[in-house]
Formats: C-alpha cells, structure tokens, sequence
C-alpha cells in the first residue's frame, strides 16, 4: 500500500515552506510562556474589532459565555494546535489554531467535531490555505480519523467556504441547535469531510507547488549568468 499524503506531512514536522503546525503544551513556558491561552483569545477579539467579541460567536458557536475566563478554561482541557508562520528558524507568528472538540471511537474507525480560526491578518492570504492544509493533516493523522465533522452557525457562510475547498460537504441543517451569547437559539449546519476526499485534495495542491517549483527553475536557469570575478 502507498503511503498516505498525510504520513509524509507528518514526517516532515508538519512544517510546509515557512507554514508549521505546533501543538500547544502548556508547560513549555520557554515556547509559550505563561498565559498563552489568554493571548490568543485576544487575537480572536482583534479579528473582528466590529464586534465586541471578535469572531468568538463564530468559534465557540453554542457557548453562552464568551468571557476569557470560560473560553480560556474550556481551552485548556483541550489538545490546541497553533498555526504558524515562520519568520526565521526559531520564531513565528501564530496565525490560528485547531483543535478537535469531540471524538467518537469505534473499534472500525475514528472521527471528530474539529474546530479551526484563522487569524484576520491572515485571512484570504497563501498561508492560510497551506495552514488548513496542514491542521487538517494533523488531525487526521494525530487522532486516527476516518471523517471529520463541523458544526458551524448557518449564517457564517464563509467558514463553509473555507472548508469546502478541502472538500467537505454540508450534510443538513438542524434549526434552534445552538445557543448564543445573546441567550437565544441559532440553527447549526454540519459538515463532513471524509479522508480520502481530503487526501485527493493535498495531492492535487502538492502537484501544483512542484509544477509552480519547476516553473521557477526554468525561469532561474534562463536568466544570463552573474559575471565571476577574474581570479
């Protein structure tokens, strides 16, 4: 059997080009210091500085509070990836994270409730698809899932375009499911994307990477030549 797309990301760090995937541990302090849960929750607050609670209403859909101390203690019992963009070998920028909210096993299968923010500066950009790529890899392969599934508020149409292009699919509505912060009640669209889907897609995008490489070195080895120094 030929190794899976997936396996080779994982053997290679979960790292593409300057993007990586680095799984939050709290007591490396040396990495994250000491209140990093907080920081990110302000990250989600600047995401949205329309909206008194940034894009929280979004990501935490059905949670009635939204203050840091009830996302950062709901947070801290779950196993977050932070998703990285580095600007040298040592140091990065966090541009989101991801985490699975709710795995069911099986002795047949796995899968998951998965939830993902990608930060505003880096929202539309080249990094952000290459970072979903690469979260999405690693909670495949971190977990051992067969599917992944999405609960999203039904009015946040552009986290189902985002996930849509990796291949899930919307598999049906169900009204009045999630709570909000506001006290009332939203309807719930859920999502699927089934690893062989998603397995399709990172091949056809590492395709494009390799041919846009090659592409780059014809253009690099028709340039005239740098003048050598006489020796």
């Amino acid at each position: 059997m030929s190794e899976s797309i997936l396996e080779v990301f994982k053997a290679d760090g979960w790292r593409l080009g300057d993007c990586a995937i680095i799984p939050y541990d709290r007591k490396r302090v040396d990495i994250w210091g000491t209140n990093y849960l907080h920081y990110l929750y302000g990250k989600c607050l600047e995401s949205r500085p329309s909206s008194p609670w940034g894009v929280l209403p979004d990501l935490m859909c059905g949670f009635a509070d939204l203050s840091s101390d009830a996302v950062c203690s709901y947070l801290a019992g779950k196993p977050i990836a932070i998703l990285c963009v580095h600007t040298s070998p040592t140091e990065f920028t966090p541009a989101g994270f991801c985490w699975p909210t709710e795995q069911i096993r099986s002795p047949a299968a796995n899968s998951a409730f998965c939830a993902f923010v990608v930060f505003r500066p880096f929202w539309g950009t080249p990094e952000s698809t290459v970072l979903g790529m690469l979260g999405i890899s690693y909670l495949f392969t971190t977990y051992g899932l067969r599917t992944i599934m999405g609960q999203r508020v039904s009015s946040n149409v552009l986290a189902g375009k985002w996930m849509e292009k990796y291949g899930a699919t919307d598999v049906g509505v169900v009204p009045d499911l999630l709570r909000t912060h506001k006290g009332g009640l939203e309807s719930c669209t859920l999502s699927v994307l089934h690893r062989a889907d998603f397995e399709n897609y990172c091949r056809h995008e590492i395709l494009k990477l390799a041919r846009g490489g090659i592409q780059d070195g014809q253009k690099e080895d028709n340039r005239s030549p740098r003048s050598s120094p006489i020796q």
